[in-house]
């Protein structure tokens, strides 16, 4: 019994140790961050301007995605909550300009991270799109700061979304 009591102190005391040196090395990093993913998607740019816009039909083709909750409607502007693995997240969504530029920006500061994401699409001929995400991020606690610089990657959530959109784009 007393060498299990041991085993678990130490066990505690090392988890201890990870939790306090990935706070130190969070707080030492930068709140925003810049990522872009470029990708080459096999379908008409109208086809990808148009699935990009159809916000509300993403539940249907992104993994992790559950719902979409319309908010509000707002000229050119969408306001909307997404429920998925990542909990409940509003955002306002943008056509920038018509069918080429888009701007989804999570529309809350009281999550741990914020910014926005930057669509643009350029036809490279009739049944290609280049499709680039810009993301300007900000991540304002020092744990989610290292554990999305060293553990899950500033792009993880884009590359998903391409990954998504090539083959919804490609039937």
């Amino acid at each position: 019994m007393k060498i299990l009591l041991i085993g678990i102190g130490v066990l505690v005391a090392i988890l201890a140790i990870i939790v306090i040196a990935a706070l130190l090395i969070g707080r030492r990093l930068p709140e925003r961050h810049t990522a872009t993913v470029t990708r080459e998607i096999a379908a008409p740019l109208a086809r990808v301007a148009a699935i990009v816009r159809e916000v509300e039909q993403q539940p249907s083709w992104r993994a992790g995605l559950e719902r979409i909750e319309v908010t509000a409607r707002e000229d050119s502007l969408l306001r909307y909550v997404e429920h998925g693995s990542n909990g409940a997240i509003p955002f306002a969504f943008q056509e920038i300009a018509p069918g080429v530029e888009f701007r989804s920006v999570i529309d809350t500061e009281s999550l741990p991270f914020g910014g926005q994401w930057t669509i643009t699409l350029t036809a490279l001929d009739d049944s290609r799109t280049t499709v680039s995400i810009r993301e300007d991020g900000i991540v304002r606690s020092a744990m989610f700061r290292f554990v999305s610089t060293y553990v899950m990657g500033h792009t993880r959530t884009i590359d998903a979304y391409l990954r998504d959109l090539a083959v919804l784009a490609a039937k």
